[in-house]
């Protein structure tokens, strides 16, 4: 269900409000590059914490920064960030130390430009590469980095919801103090874009959700 012409999907939402299982769906169905920038900000953090530079850091976190290359690893049609040459593990990605941090980190001015300029660079990317389309979620795409977005998507799900799939997961997500940061942080705060297409998944199928982006899809091309 290739759109006719290259299409560009932002999708926003809190911690397990379905994004990354949305968006690869959508993106396997139109032929997109599925670009999650969560895993971007998780990729500064594991490497600062490895580094043993804290998010209070300051100068010494800014001078760290500015040291870290950034660039793309293509698999099938998920885009990967690499840092210094090299794919972060996904385990440790989703880590609890990780998970704790995050918010902290992606807080900082300093950490969103370090990754904002490579983030808007992927839609070239996925130009070159021939996909149908890019497909970016993430909690400031529609407001920050793709503001010019041909369809905004803001997901949205109860909070007992959200907590259940983290535990089908296997995995410890503190939830509502991660949106809790994310809404309250001074810069690219989650909100959603005013012209926004709204889905509260709660009591929706992927499936169902997958074919509502997709239908949304097809009306921008």
């Amino acid at each position: 269900m290739r759109p006719k012409r290259f299409v560009i999907v932002a999708v926003d939402g809190g911690a397990a409000s379905g994004k990354s299982s949305t968006s690869r769906g959508v993106a396997s169905r139109c032929e997109f590059m599925h670009v999650d920038t969560g895993s971007h900000y998780r990729a500064v953090c594991l490497a600062c914490l490895d580094a043993g530079v804290p998010a209070d850091g300051g100068e010494r976190l800014d001078q760290f920064l500015k040291k870290l290359e950034l660039s793309a690893s293509i698999e099938c049609n998920q885009a990967r960030i690499q840092i210094n040459g090299r794919v972060p593990d996904e385990n440790r990605l989703r880590s609890g130390a990780v998970n704790s941090e995050v918010s902290r980190y992606a807080a900082l001015p300093s950490v969103r430009e370090t990754v904002k300029s490579y983030q808007r660079d992927q839609v070239e990317l996925a130009r070159s590469r021939g996909f149908g389309g890019i497909i970016m979620e993430g909690r400031d795409i529609g407001t920050v980095i793709l503001p010019d977005a041909d369809l905004k998507v803001f997901l949205e799900a109860d909070a007992a919801t959200r907590e259940a799939r983290r535990r089908e997961e296997g995995r410890e997500d503190q939830i509502a103090a991660r949106d809790k940061q994310d809404q309250s942080r001074k810069t690219a705060p989650l909100q959603a874009a005013g012209d926004a297409l709204h889905i509260d998944n709660s009591k929706l199928s992927l499936e169902q959700v997958i074919e509502r982006v997709v239908e949304a899809v097809q009306h921008c091309a």
